[in-house]
């Protein structure tokens, strides 16, 4: 009946599968079981009744936790679909609850991390980030870009991972380790030139991360280039990044080129 379910889901048709998943939940014993209540669950998630496939998927969980090994690659997936659910009722910390223990089991078995996996450890580099535990976050983060770039190379994505891992080590304190990472992703912006507008973008919201790193100098020669950049017509610098580097001329002493972004002249 479980395999019944699985051809009728790859064929299209849930219906069936959903029957079939039924049949299975109810005859089934032993392992068989939690192997029903998940193919439910999963049924559930994808059809967006999420309360549903939460009560299917812990039936399976406490199952297998009472009666099997929960070393495995299945429980850990089982974690993460769990973290799903809640995900997408809202519950943020509880689906944290089921994404962390489920990240940590997969890295303990050296599980191959697929597409899948990455997505949700991003999702909770983000949801931790968010609540203020910057070094889980971090380290989510870090994980995902060396992942990104042994896949894919130092693309735009891993920059982009490199920046979310340089603001949690901002958040934390750490301005040796985000100096690295900004210098890091501000190399990999010029791939494609410095006086295009992409590169005058990266250079306003790079400067602004130095800027809140106190890597101050650093933070002007960025947030310069997209002054005058903006200037020219590029419209790279924004209203925060205006500020920062207003605030940051001010503490370097830098009078001169403060009153002239003040009255938006050159800077020399």
């Amino acid at each position: 009946a479980i395999s019944l379910g699985d051809l009728q889901m790859r064929t299209g048709n849930r219906e069936q599968a959903f029957f079939w998943y039924q049949a299975a939940e109810q005859a089934a014993e032993g392992m068989e079981y939690a192997q029903a209540c998940r193919r439910l669950g999963e049924w559930y998630l994808t059809a967006g009744e999420y309360l549903k496939g939460l009560q299917k998927l812990t039936n399976a969980k406490n199952y297998i936790e009472e009666y099997d090994s929960v070393k495995t690659k299945d429980y850990c997936e089982l974690l993460a679909e769990i973290g799903d659910c809640y995900f997408a009722m809202g519950e943020k910390e509880k689906a944290v609850g089921m994404y962390l223990p489920s990240i940590r089991l997969f890295r303990e078995l050296q599980l191959p991390r697929g597409k899948q996996y990455q997505r949700r450890l991003e999702r909770t580099g983000r949801l931790l980030a968010d609540s203020g535990r910057h070094k889980d976050a971090a380290e989510c983060f870090s994980e995902l870009a060396l992942a990104t770039r042994m896949m894919e190379g130092e693309t735009e994505n891993f920059a982009r991972l490199l920046l979310k891992t340089a603001a949690s080590h901002i958040a934390q304190g750490n301005q040796k380790e985000a100096v690295t990472l900004l210098d890091r992703a501000l190399l990999l912006g010029t791939a494609k030139g410095r006086e295009t507008e992409a590169y005058g973008k990266l250079c306003d919201r790079i400067g602004r991360m130095y800027a809140a790193n106190g890597s101050l100098e650093r933070a002007e020669d960025c947030l310069s280039i997209a002054y005058e950049m903006t200037r020219n017509g590029k419209k790279c610098l924004t209203r925060d990044g205006l500020a920062a580097l207003l605030s940051v001329l001010r503490k370097l002493g830098q009078e001169e080129r403060y009153f002239a972004v003040k009255q938006g002249k050159k800077l020399e």
